[in-house]
């Protein structure tokens, strides 16, 4: 993907973080994970998935962090 628009962000100005987020749950996490691997000022370090079904409706128990962490690949491997 070509952008139109290129600028640096010094290293002293760069912020490392890790992101956690339930990407599978809902679309703002998917979104909000793309807008923190294409910002040049954030260093993403790491991807941590979350659960985020509480009740075992939607998933079995314990299986919706896997549904997280599959969606969260997907999205950082640009396979929405």
């Amino acid at each position: 993907m070509k952008t139109r628009y290129h600028f640096t962000v010094p290293d002293q100005k760069r912020v490392r973080m890790i992101v956690h987020t339930d990407c599978k749950n809902e679309a703002d996490d998917q979104f909000a994970l793309v807008h923190h691997l294409l910002t040049p000022k954030f260093i993403v370090c790491g991807i941590v998935a979350g659960h985020f079904d509480l009740g075992g409706k939607m998933y079995k128990s314990g299986r919706s962090a896997t549904a997280s962490l599959d969606r969260g690949r997907r999205v950082s491997e640009g396979r929405l």
